[in-house]
């Protein structure tokens, strides 16, 4: 009984000995674990290599790809670049509140319309201040959402609705009428009278219950086929619903780059960030080799690590050509950055550190249980 009683003192104090031998250890062993992480999960095997160079390629491409897309065109030639723009339009309107659908067809789309008959231009009640330069910000056809339902009911009316800001709005007609340039006169689109947006909407709705719904899908793709024309030209279109909102503050925000294109652009180049990460951190993910490559949790780090430089490469690369660009007199080298993209890097410069920090606080505590096993 006393030799049981002994010798479990014995191993007691073994034990604790061990363990007090541990505790001393224990700042240079986590030391030794933190060096052996980040060995296990640098990027210096040649298979990790590769997948960074391939990724920061594939981002770079990406940017030049996208780059192309940023040059702004002129009306004509955005036009004549979008698919089903008819080229040969003219004014040939006839009624108050209805165009055929060969009228629509072969007329310019009405909201477009800025020119203005003597009578309603001269009368300050009435004008609605359009011009070649606030048309596109306050002509509600040309608003990328809204367009779709007001640019769509001018085309099948004849009209054109104006964004008056504060969420009011007004209607005129717009009629084929008289333009003179050099000398010569023509026959154009001029509004030349107010028009009742509700009846407008009227018009449409007893055009439907009498023709079904195919002048409206014609009216529709004339719509679509106009603003896609005019989203790469200099004034692009506003931001969605902003011209209702106020024409003024959507001409201004257009004027600092705050676009339709912009957006468009902007959205792309985030997108395609991300789907190129993601397809980097899927095939790096298939190309784990438990052998080769340690335990699966650290490997990921590894795959994280990837992402963080190839993103942070590309992406200094693109500000620091813009920057060398401005410094040499180019004004539209900050329309080259890629907005998109580096949004899409500072993400990884918050998250990815903290996603390897915690693999790191995993690593070091299954670890430490181990090194405390006794």
């Amino acid at each position: 009984m006393w030799g049981n009683y002994e010798d479990k003192q014995v191993v007691t104090s073994k034990k604790v000995e061990t363990l007090t031998q541990k505790v001393d250890d224990l700042p240079e062993f986590v030391v030794q674990t933190n060096e052996n992480f980040e060995r296990i999960t640098s990027i210096k095997n040649k298979k990790d290599i590769i997948f960074l160079i391939v990724a920061t390629a594939l981002q770079i491409t990406r940017q030049l790809i996208i780059d192309k897309y940023k040059t702004r065109l002129s009306d004509q030639d955005a036009a004549n670049n979008t698919l089903g723009h008819n080229n040969g339009e003219y004014s040939n309107r006839s009624r108050r509140y209805y165009a055929t659908i060969e009228e629509m067809e072969t007329n310019h789309v009405s909201f477009d319309c800025f020119a203005k008959e003597p009578g309603i231009a001269s009368d300050p009640n009435r004008n609605p201040s359009l011009s070649g330069f606030n048309h596109r910000f306050k002509a509600l056809g040309h608003d990328p959402i809204l367009g779709l339902i007001f640019g769509t009911a001018n085309v099948m009316t004849n009209t054109v609705t104006v964004a008056k800001g504060g969420l009011l709005l007004s209607t005129y007609h717009v009629h084929t009428g008289l333009g003179h340039r050099l000398g010569t006169e023509f026959f154009t689109d001029k509004i030349d009278a107010r028009a009742s947006t509700a009846l407008m909407f009227e018009k449409i709705a007893e055009r439907i219950k009498n023709e079904g719904l195919l002048p409206v899908a014609v009216a529709m793709k004339k719509t679509i086929i106009h603003q896609l024309s005019d989203v790469r030209t200099k004034q692009s279109l506003p931001v969605p619903f902003l011209s209702y909102i106020s024409p003024n503050i959507a001409r201004n925000a257009a004027n600092l780059g705050i676009d339709q294109l912009n957006i468009k652009l902007f959205t792309k180049e985030a997108t395609l960030s991300l789907l190129i990460n993601k397809m980097i951190e899927m095939i790096h993910t298939w190309a784990y080799d438990e052998n080769k490559d340690g335990p699966f949790e650290l490997y990921k780090a590894r795959t994280t690590q990837i992402l963080y430089y190839s993103n942070l490469f590309s992406t200094s690369s693109n500000l620091l050509i813009a920057f060398v660009r401005f410094a040499m007199g180019d004004m539209n080298a900050f329309s080259k950055i890629d907005y998109g993209g580096t949004v899409v890097t500072f993400y990884h410069l918050l998250n990815d550190p903290i996603s390897i920090a915690k693999i790191q606080e995993d690593f070091l505590l299954s670890n430490i249980e181990k090194h405390f096993e006794v």
